[in-house]
């Protein structure tokens, strides 16, 4: 008969089991789900009552000058919660090339009204000489089909 992994467990040194407890919360905490980020003073506010931004792994953003999505999250996805309103989202293309990994600045402008959700989505190309290039624009997702789902991840 073959022991259970608790049992397995207990036969384990302390500082194994110590080891094994780490490596799977460390695990847990970095897989986590979507990050929630609010840009605006007080309490949590109900969803009809913001604006939200969610981030593209593949775009640095900084949103009003305010937050800027720390680069070693890039690849987690942030919603960012705002107050409706006039918002300056800056982005930066990550290109995949050896040399030329980020482009340069690319200003966004969202007029971001109440309960609804917004995606920068990014285009990549190569210029005529072969440099890498991108363009960007920022979509109102809650407009598209299925997007009162953008919510939902």
């Amino acid at each position: 008969m073959q022991p259970s992994l608790t049992l397995r467990l207990r036969l384990l040194p302390a500082a194994s089991v110590l080891t094994v407890v780490l490596a799977v919360v460390v695990t847990v905490a970095g897989c986590g789900g979507v990050q929630r980020v609010q840009l605006y003073e007080g309490a949590a506010l109900p969803a009809d009552q913001v604006t939200v931004l969610w981030s593209n792994p593949r775009l640095e953003i900084e949103v009003d000058r305010q937050y800027k999505l720390p680069p070693a999250e890039n690849a987690r996805l942030h919603r960012i919660e705002l107050p409706p309103g006039t918002h300056a989202v800056e982005v930066r293309c990550l290109y995949q090339d050896a040399n030329i990994k980020v482009s340069p600045v690319i200003a966004l402008a969202m007029e971001g009204d109440a309960a609804h959700s917004y995606k920068p989505r990014v285009q990549f190309g190569r210029s005529e000489s072969g440099q890498p290039s991108c363009k960007a624009r920022m979509f109102d997702v809650t407009s598209e089909p299925g997007g009162e789902k953008a919510d939902s991840y």
